[in-house]
């Protein structure tokens, strides 16, 4: 017999309203960070003078940041891997993992210039 204290509160095992609500947006939560640290980084690196450092110093900033690329995707795939695995419990599974693909080539496509354009020139 529970009692109204405990009338709000899930059991164990049920899911959870505000779980099910932002579980879709997962990867696009890690797809805006990662959009805002990489671009924050590239503004800070332009104003410190990393444009004019050496080739070295410039690789490994690109070398980090794709590092940080390779985190970012990993943790979208795994959530979208996790709710390919739900998919069968409806509509905001499916919703969670057409969203985690978008934010998977996102993040992808970002790398390009990550790797393609000169640093602060």
């Amino acid at each position: 017999m529970s009692s109204d204290r405990d009338e709000g509160i899930a059991r164990q095992g049920e899911p959870h309203v505000l779980r099910g609500i932002g579980d879709p947006v997962v990867g696009l939560l890690i797809w805006a960070v990662y959009f805002l640290v990489v671009y924050v980084a590239f503004a800070v690196a332009c104003v410190i003078g990393l444009g004019l450092a050496e080739p070295a110093i410039q690789t490994g900033f690109r070398v980090g940041l794709a590092a940080l690329t390779v985190l970012s995707l990993a943790g979208i795939a795994a959530h979208g891997i996790a709710r390919w695995r739900a998919i069968h419990t409806g509509f905001m599974a499916r919703l969670a993992v057409t969203l985690d693909f978008v934010a998977f080539f996102a993040v992808l496509w970002m790398l390009s210039p990550i790797l393609s354009v000169p640093v602060c020139r």
